[in-house]
């Protein structure tokens, strides 16, 4: 049970994907760089937030640190995959 309440860190880091990669498409081109820092450092606040409300209500913390581990596998795998279905998409954006 411990490991599916750290999973469900992907709930959260799905859907910040999208609003950055919405910010990419209406910031001009030369954001685009820091739009990614923004992804990477909310990413990274999303998991340690995670992480100590968790804390609280699991037994071991090895499982829930190990669930956030793989959500954050799962949520990268979905962006690779989004960029490449969206080539075009992220062509224009970053062509501005």
């Amino acid at each position: 049970m411990d490991f599916l309440i750290g999973l469900l860190v992907i709930v959260l880091l799905i859907p910040f994907f999208m609003l950055v990669v919405y910010l990419m498409r209406i910031l001009p081109g030369e954001f685009s760089l820091a739009a990614i820092g923004l992804m990477l450092l909310g990413d990274g606040a999303i998991g340690a937030i995670f992480h100590y409300v968790g804390i609280d209500f699991v037994q071991s913390t090895k499982y829930l640190n190990l669930g956030i581990a793989c959500g954050f596998i799962l949520a990268t795998m979905f962006k690779a995959v989004y960029m490449i279905m969206n080539q075009d998409k992220i062509n224009k954006i970053l062509n501005k």
